[in-house]
């Protein structure tokens, strides 16, 4: 099993009962996962009238994980029309765990973030930046 393949499995988007904006500030990442996911990168460029020849600037949400088996910390990110895009990096996970309100039981809570939509190499891929 290689390292990317923990993002093929497609779970359901867990119910999110808190939402709030983060700052945002000028450092971005790329999101994983993306590769993975080119389904959902097209329906999302569509929705919006995206091409290949420009960025845009776009809303997503991150949306923790706490059943994933691969990583209980994971965070997956989320177009506005709840299609899966990928994750937050396993290495970026505390900065948000650190930055959200304390929930209780299964409930969880969302983020939404500036992002950046773009085309390159043959691949729709996303930079948040928060």
């Amino acid at each position: 099993m290689g390292i990317f393949d923990i993002f093929k499995s497609r779970p359901s988007a867990p119910r999110a009962v808190s939402q709030y904006q983060v700052t945002v500030d000028s450092e971005g990442f790329t999101i994983a996962g993306a590769s993975y996911r080119q389904a959902a990168f097209k329906q999302f460029a569509k929705s919006i009238g995206a091409s290949r020849d420009y960025r845009y600037s776009v809303k997503v949400f991150l949306i923790p994980e706490r059943d994933n088996q691969a990583d209980p910390d994971a965070i997956a990110v989320y177009s506005p029309q709840m299609q899966h895009l990928g994750y937050v990096p396993a290495d970026l996970t505390p900065k948000f765990h650190a930055m959200a309100p304390k929930t209780r039981g299964k409930q969880v809570w969302r983020m939404e973030v500036d992002a950046q939509l773009y085309f390159w190499k043959n691949l729709w891929l996303l930079n948040i930046f928060a």
